[in-house]
Parts: C-alpha cells; structure tokens; sequence
C-alpha cells in the first residue's frame, strides 16, 4: 500500500508541478523552462518516506490497541475525567498567545522589516492560539456542518457528528494544517495588497513627471547617456536623474539611499513632508533628508545628526534636514549626488523622471523619448498609467503564486481530512 501510494504520490506531484507551470504561462508570468527535473535521489527519497510513513501510521495504532483490553477497545466514548481543568488548560495558554501575538502584530516600531517580522510572529501566534481552542468548537461546528446532511439522510448524518466528536483533538488536529495553510497564505496576501495599494498611493500623491525613464525589469541601472539623450529632445522640459544604493543610516540599520539633485527634483516630484517642509535649493553637502519610517526606526527627527555608513566606501555624519513620507519611490533617505557618489562611488542611475513642457504635445514628446533611448537596450520610456501598470503587475505576479500554494494546501488538507475522518 506505502509503496503504491509514493508512486501514485510522485505521479500527482508531477502532474501538480506541470499544472503550476501552465497556470502562469496563462498569466503572462515567466518561469525557467529548461524541463523539470526527476532526479534517482528524488524518487528513492520520496518512495522510502512513503513506506516508512505507511509502516508507522499501521504499526502505531496496532501496537496501542494491543495494550487494551477487549472490552476497553469496544467502548466508542469515555467521559473524560475533569472536563472543566482540561478545557481551562486549553483556554489559559490560546488567550496569552492571542494577547502576545495581537500586541506583536500592531504594536511592532523600528524599521519596516522588523514591524514585518513582529507582525508575521504575531501572526502565527494566533493562529496557534486558534489550533488550541479548536477541540472546544469541534463539537459545535460538527452540529452545523451536519445539519443540512440531517434532512436527506438522519443515520449518516449521526454517525458522521458523532465520528467527528469522539475524539475533538484528533479532528482539529487533522483540520489544523488546512487552517494554518489558509492563514498564512491570507496573511502573505494581506500583506502584498497594502504594498500595492501604498505604491500606486504614493504615485498618485507625489509623481508628478510624465515619463520615467528606467530599465526593463525594473531593478537593473540605466546608463547616464540615456539620461542626457533624452534632456535634449524637443519638448522635454526638465529631466531629474536619481541613483539608488544601500547604506546604513544610524539605528536604522541598512537601508536604501537616494542620490538626488534638489534642484531639478522639485520639477519632476512632488514631497509629502513631515512638519515644516526644508528648502531644497538649500540642501546641500552633508544634508540628508530621511522617509518617515527609516527616521522613526533610528529614532531621527530634523535637525539630528545621523552617521552614513557604506559597506566599502568611507563613513560620514550627515544633518536630517527634513522627514518625508514615500515608502515606494524614495525609501530609505535622500542625500545630493554629491555626496552620494563621494561616498557610494557609483556611476549608473537607477532612473530618471522627466516633466515635458506645457506648450508641448505630451504625446508625441514621449514618442520622441521613445524613439531616442532606443539604442540604449533594456532602456525603456513609461507614463505614470505604465508605471501603475508594471508594480500592480509585480504584486499580481507574487498573488498567482500564494494563490497556487493556497490551492495546493487547500487539495493537500483537504485529502489528509478525509483521510483521517
């Protein structure tokens, strides 16, 4: 049976991974197509724990039941002793996980990545709070989940609630890995939809370019020709290149930094500011201007002074001179390049935002942008609808896959619950 079960067991997961494969070349996601690979070690692994798992869950079991007597076997419920101690001793420690987890979950300070991780920890203590005071439900829910079975067919109906009932612990164990499995997965896409929705917020509240000029995939830098190319095309009012890197900035660890000109970003940006707003045309050597998370994880406000340290160049202290708010297009801090490319000795951009002049058709202006950083390969020309376009397409690349593993885990639980029931 253990044997039949891996084969049939390795057939299924074949057959699963092609599915996957399919599901996000439907989607226009792109996946590493060299063929999928069924290694000797995989299928001995996967064969070998199948027997083994198969052997236990036979051999567990019978070695119990010979240990019990005839008559003690024949006896389908036992009142168990001192129900009121041992539900207590299930609602005492599930109440101190949820307040734990709850005060992890909204109560997180520091940097994003740390309130990420107290909120994921936070997360997973309630969900084990919830697999805790699941036997103390399981006789309830059976009731409800019975009772539309109960008007077709009474008997059936009472033997499935009372097969659910006999033992609660071993059926909210049985269910617990479907529970965990949509929490998590819930949680992750939760997560990934406040990113979404906070990058095309930010766009709305502080884009206020045209075009940006960036790389094709996103992440890669762009060459600073492609940048003084487009500076000249007819139309083209101002351009404001922006070079990215990652420093460290005080307590707040590492972090991302911003090399900008605070005299043509103004034409291209617009800054949300925290308090009184600074004057860019003043910021100059040894100013830096912190995003409001990065300030509170250090514990920053304007006017502290904050030591930049890179992970080969020279280290320097730099004065706040204003907080601002864009957790998407300007993480991290902002200082002027200047200082960025003493200290980070990097020569390519990241991007370059680019506002066309109010007599000019902004339409064609942007076909001349196109048309002009065309030698320039893996250089590419978007609008602000494009840029909306391409991150709610990076967050719905991540949403097809959590809803693929959220499938899976559901076919996967839901097979092991009737399995076991």
């Amino acid at each position: 049976v253990g044997a039949v079960s891996s084969v049939a067991g390795l057939a299924l997961g074949l057959a699963v991974a092609l599915a996957i494969h399919a599901v996000f070349g439907a989607v226009g996601v792109v996946l590493p197509s060299t063929g999928l690979v069924l290694s000797v070690r995989t299928v001995a692994v996967s064969l070998g724990l199948g027997i083994l798992v198969t052997a236990a869950a036979g051999l567990i079991p019978g070695l119990r039941a010979t240990r019990l007597s005839p008559l003690a076997a024949l006896r389908e419920n036992e009142a168990p002793a001192r129900r009121t101690t041992r539900t207590w001793r299930l609602i005492a420690p599930a109440l101190v996980l949820t307040l734990l987890g709850l005060g992890l979950a909204f109560g997180g300070s520091g940097s994003s990545g740390l309130r990420l991780d107290a909120a994921a920890i936070g997360a997973v203590m309630v969900v084990l709070a919830g697999v805790l005071l699941t036997p103390l439900v399981v006789p309830y829910l059976s009731r409800v989940l019975a009772w539309p079975l109960a008007r077709r067919d009474p008997i059936v109906a009472r033997l499935a609630r009372e097969n659910l009932t006999r033992t609660p612990a071993r059926t909210a164990l049985t269910c617990s890995s479907l529970m965990i499995g949509l929490a998590l997965v819930l949680f992750v896409l939760v997560y990934i939809g406040g990113v979404r929705a906070s990058t095309t917020q930010s766009l709305d509240r502080t884009f206020v370019a045209d075009y940006a000029i960036g790389s094709a995939d996103g992440s890669s830098s762009v060459p600073g020709a492609s940048v003084r190319a487009a500076a000249i095309v007819p139309g083209v009012m101002a351009v404001s290149a922006i070079k990215s890197a990652t420093a460290d900035l005080g307590g707040a660890g590492q972090t991302t930094a911003e090399g900008i000109d605070p005299i043509s970003l103004p034409s291209v940006y617009r800054f949300r500011w925290v308090g009184t707003p600074p004057a860019l045309a003043d910021i100059g050597r040894g100013d830096v201007l912190v995003e409001r998370a990065t300030a509170r994880a250090a514990h920053l406000r304007v006017g502290s002074h904050v030591t930049v340290r890179t992970g080969s160049g020279p280290s320097e202290t730099a004065t706040v001179r204003g907080i601002y708010i864009d957790p998407a297009l300007l993480p991290g801090f902002a200082l002027p390049l200047a200082d960025f490319d003493r200290l980070l000795s990097q020569n390519r951009l990241q991007e370059a935002l680019v506002k066309v002049a109010p007599f000019a058709n902004r339409i064609a202006t942007g076909q001349l942008l196109r048309k002009a950083l065309a030698a320039f390969p893996g250089v590419v020309v978007r609008s602000e609808r494009e840029l909306r376009d391409t991150a709610a397409a990076r967050a719905n690349t991540i949403f097809v896959l959590f809803y693929a593993l959220l499938a899976i885990s559901v076919v996967m639980a839901l097979l092991g619950t009737v399995n076991a029931l």
